[in-house]
């Protein structure tokens, strides 16, 4: 007897979280999917046709450039990776290309706080491994609210002299206390 023993932990982090916004996401379009991490299994399940399990795992995150940062948020760019696991090779693929076409439609992934996760790429690999690779990449851009910002320390202004001339003026801080 052999046993092929894998391990599927939870991928969810701290809101907004994409992983969980996948979860729901795949729940919401598709019910009877079985998806690893959110909906409990019975001691003894294998998926089918009718009743595939997906498991949503975090691969990476970059933060996002410069031009897409603001003072409220903070932009980064996931990869994510869906394994598809189903009772053939056949009927794992075509889960596969409905979740891909069923993404590329929305375009964007709700998540918990009311976010988005927008949808960018899309790879599709159906001859990879299911269980141990994923069959599809997703990257998408998502928003992390930025903690509340340090306030660099100003000079204080306790008596200034400002003089006009001729169109100039000159400006004197006296006191400052940097």
């Amino acid at each position: 007897m052999t046993f092929d023993l894998h391990a599927f932990p939870s991928q969810l982090t701290t809101n907004p979280d994409p992983i969980q916004g996948l979860h729901l996401w795949t729940k919401r379009r598709f019910p009877h999917v079985q998806v690893v991490g959110h909906d409990t299994f019975l001691p003894a399940w294998q998926p089918t046709g009718a009743t595939p399990a997906i498991y949503w795992r975090f691969e990476s995150a970059t933060s996002g450039t410069a031009d897409r940062q603001s003072y409220a948020v903070n932009w980064y760019t996931g990869v994510f990776m869906a394994h598809v696991m189903a009772e053939s090779t056949d009927v794992q693929n075509q889960w596969v290309k409905v979740l891909c076409e069923q993404l590329q439609l929305d375009g964007e992934v709700p998540l918990a706080d009311g976010s988005p996760l927008v949808v960018q790429k899309i790879t599709l690999r159906p001859n990879a491994a299911p269980v141990c690779e994923g069959q599809i990449s997703l990257t998408g851009a998502y928003g992390v609210p930025a903690q509340q910002r340090k306030e660099f320390l100003q000079p204080t202004l306790q008596r200034a002299h400002v003089r006009h001339e001729k169109n100039e003026m000159e400006a004197t801080i006296y006191g400052s206390n940097v």
